[in-house]
């Protein structure tokens, strides 16, 4: 057998192993949850954060409807009765993405 002075150094090599081994899986699983909690509060948030800008719709008709879906606007404007226009447009950059007008010959009577 070996001697009590070489096993005590081999007791304490172990031992130190098993904290940093303990240690370092906590300091793992925190960062790891602070990585998932502050993604879900920026989802929560409303997206990404961006600069946003300026989207100038003048002449182009009266808005009927918007909706958003994460950082695109989907504007719908009536321009004149039977043009219907849709427009795309990205909420970080400012920007007109597309655009697509409908013309209609139908004429809608509400009561």
């Amino acid at each position: 057998m070996a001697s009590k002075e070489n096993l005590t150094a081999l007791k304490t090599l172990v031992i130190s192993m098993g904290f940093l081994l303990v240690g370092g899986t906590v300091l793992l699983a925190g960062i790891v949850w602070k990585k998932v909690s502050a993604e879900s509060a920026e989802v929560a948030a409303g997206g990404p954060k961006c600069p946003g800008g300026t989207i100038d719709l003048k002449g182009k008709g009266m808005v009927i409807e918007t909706t958003v879906e994460g950082q695109v606007m989907r504007v719908t404007t009536e321009k004149k009765e039977g043009i219907t226009e849709t427009y795309l447009i990205d909420m970080c950059q400012g920007k007109v993405i597309t655009h697509v007008a409908l013309e209609t010959d139908a004429v809608m009577v509400t009561e």
